[in-house]
């Protein structure tokens, strides 16, 4: 529906004006009446009508004047003026000040009639118009976007013949900014969907249109330019956001690779290409990580490490060695060994995924030739290679391989306690410094902590607290006979925060205080 403004001093007359047309059939619903000069030019500038009829004697304002300051308010709709003179010169005077019909009172229902339906008319050509032009502008900007994105040379002009577009440019098409950044959007998992959505409530901004976001598509890509210092601090806030709650629920659905900040759109092609760069990477995120960044790119010269048929070999007979002496430990590092050098590699994704299945179906086939006896439950070589290739991410393989691994373990070793305490024993031993409780161990090694407690001491010979003080405690003899750090760094050094709880365990399992102890050793004490 059309918007209309009814303006008179008189009440009967805004009542009759109301009442003379059937409005609602022509397409127009009252939007708001004035009074008076000022009240009815504040009207028309809060309610932007389509269509005003103005009395010229208005109380406070005149009606041309008002009909003159409301244009140069910018207000673009149409004005007719209600008069009753019909003198040529008021005509005059309101035709200069943009009005667009002059009718003298008492209104002829007729002639009314008939300068609202041109009116109308008027209005559903300029829309039309309106509509047409802009779809023209988008397609336009559209291909305007893509040259300058990929670094088309041709970017300054549209690629088109229509006299229409040489008045176009950059600015025409809002494409004028301070500042801009290239980002690539994407699913967090290929069955992700409504991301962009996703991108936009976070932001703040419309997801049907926003002057400051631009979109397109470029090879199946769902490319953005987000613009203005403004909405590239909004976004800024996003990443922070993401990276100290990478769990949220919030964006569990969307993957951002975000290019570098630029301040000139035909720079933007630099920012699309780390972009893109970065989207090529994504291979090598972490779990929970949902945005790639230039400085989260390694160096071309960092990029050293090379996969060989050696290297293929090396790690299936070392994961076949842990394997068999039941070396969680070994496993667990050597897989990560693993992942550190291929985020260093210079190879495809495709090739990796081709290495790391070469790596599991050489040891599976070691596995089955070797320990034939057992019943593995391993996966068909087809379900390996199928998972290994549709893996978005290498932490899933490596993920993959641990249970593979572990999996293998207990089916072909000894899966008493005996071999789980002594993994136990082996962390302890390079994990002292840390805050070590049973409840949180055991579950790591697969068992409910009361058991493992009694199993603990009974093969240990002490249950699990006293043997973790136990090694501190000789960790920190050792340390006190050195002469260069103090009794307080000690403690930290060896897992206890409180200095005087430290004193007091030392105490218990050695049977005097650490500086006597220090002093018998004849170090000196430099607390």
């Amino acid at each position: 529906m059309l918007k209309l403004f009814i303006a008179d001093d008189e009440d009967i007359v805004r009542e009759g004006l109301k009442n003379i047309l059937d409005w609602e059939e022509l397409g127009f619903k009252l939007c708001g009446e004035g009074t008076n000069g000022i009240n009815t030019l504040e009207g028309i500038l809060a309610n932007n009508p389509d269509l005003v009829l103005l009395d010229i004697r208005m109380p406070k304002m005149h009606g041309t004047e008002l009909a003159r300051r409301a244009r140069e308010e910018g207000f673009t709709g149409r004005i007719i003026i209600l008069s009753g003179y019909s003198d040529f010169k008021y005509a005059q005077d309101a035709i200069r000040c943009g009005v667009n019909y002059y009718l003298t009172k008492p209104v002829d229902e007729d002639e009314l009639l008939d300068a609202v339906k041109s009116i109308q008319e008027a209005i559903r050509t300029d829309q039309e118009r309106s509509s047409n032009m802009e779809t023209y502008r988008e397609k336009a900007k559209d291909s305007i976007l893509r040259d300058i994105i990929q670094d088309d040379k041709q970017h300054n002009a549209p690629k088109t013949s229509d006299s229409i577009s040489n008045s176009l440019n950059l600015e025409d098409l809002n494409l004028v900014a301070d500042s801009y950044r290239a980002l690539i959007l994407d699913g967090y998992y290929p069955q992700d969907t409504e991301y962009y959505t996703t991108f936009c409530k976070l932001l703040r901004v419309s997801s049907i249109k926003s002057r400051n976001v631009e979109r397109v598509n470029i090879a199946d890509k769902e490319v953005v330019i987000i613009k203005g210092e403004m909405l590239l601090k909004q976004f800024q806030a996003v990443l922070d956001e993401m990276e100290l709650n990478p769990k949220s629920d919030s964006f569990s659905n969307l993957f951002i690779a975000a290019g570098r900040v630029i301040n000139n759109i035909n720079d933007v092609y630099f920012s699309y290409h780390d972009a893109l760069t970065l989207l090529n990477r994504r291979f090598f995120c972490e779990k929970h990580q949902h945005m790639l960044l230039p400085d989260q790119l390694p160096n071309a010269d960092q990029l050293t490490y090379a996969i060989t048929e050696e290297d293929s070999k090396h790690y299936c007979n070392l994961f076949y060695q842990y394997i068999q002496t039941y070396n969680r430990k070994g496993i667990e590092s050597s897989l990560d060994e693993l992942k550190n050098n291929l985020f260093y590699c210079k190879e495809s994704i495709d090739s990796i995924q081709s290495f790391l299945t070469g790596i599991f179906l050489h040891l599976k086939h070691l596995v089955e030739q070797n320990y034939s006896d057992k019943e593995l439950h391993l996966n068909s070589n087809s379900e390996i290679i199928d998972f290994i290739h549709h893996s978005r991410y290498l932490y899933e393989i490596i993920q993959y391989f641990n249970e593979q691994f572990d999996q293998i373990i207990k089916a072909i070793g000894n899966s008493s306690s005996d071999s789980v305490i002594d993994d136990i024993l082996y962390y302890i031993r390079y994990n002292y410094k840390n805050n070590l409780k049973l409840d949180t161990l055991a579950p790591m090694f697969g068992y409910n902590s009361s058991y493992l407690g009694k199993v603990f001491s009974k093969k240990v010979g002490s249950n699990f607290n006293s043997y973790v003080d136990q090694i501190r405690i000789a960790q920190a003899k050792e340390m006190l006979l050195q002469d260069n750090l103090k009794v307080y760094e000690i403690s930290k050094n060896v897992g206890y925060k409180n200095v005087d709880y430290f004193h007091k365990k030392f105490k218990k399992y050695v049977g005097i205080s650490p500086a006597e102890y220090r002093n018998k050793h004849n170090i000196q004490d430099i607390d």
